[in-house]
C-alpha cells in the first residue's frame, strides 16, 4: 500500500519530503501559469528518479532532444518514489526568457 507513504524529492540539492503520488510541481512549490493543466508548457524542469512515465502532454508539449534530457512537466509529472530535480534547464533547450520587448506605443482617449 503507497498511499500515505513519504519520499524524498531533491530540489536543486536540497531535500524535501512529499507524498507518493505528489504532482512534481506541488513537491517543488512551483506556481503554474495554466493552473497545472499542462496548457502552457512553462514548469519544465529537469527530473530524474521514480516518476509517472511521459504523458500525451508532455509529448506534445516537449521535443524528443528534451525528453533525451530528462526535462520534464512539474504539472503532469507524478512522485513516485525517491527523485531529484533542478529547475535550471540545460542551455540547449528551446525554453528561453525574453528579457526585452518592443511595445508599440498606445494613445488613449
Amino acid at each position: 500500500m503507497l498511499e500515505g507513504k513519504i519520499v524524498t524529492v531533491t530540489v536543486n540539492g536540497i531535500a524535501k519530503k512529499c507524498e507518493y503520488g505528489a504532482r512534481l510541481s506541488d513537491a517543488i512549490d512551483m506556481e503554474l501559469m495554466c493552473g497545472g493543466h499542462g496548457k502552457c508548457g512553462k514548469c519544465k524542469v529537469v527530473a530524474r528518479g521514480e516518476l509517472s512515465e511521459i504523458s500525451p502532454t508532455e509529448c506534445e508539449k516537449l521535443t524528443e532532444g528534451e525528453i533525451a534530457q530528462g526535462i520534464r512537466l512539474a504539472c503532469t509529472t507524478r512522485v513516485l518514489g525517491d527523485c531529484e530535480v533542478s529547475t535550471s534547464l540545460p542551455s540547449s533547450s528551446s525554453h528561453r526568457i525574453v528579457s526585452d520587448a518592443n511595445m508599440p506605443q498606445i494613445d488613449l482617449d
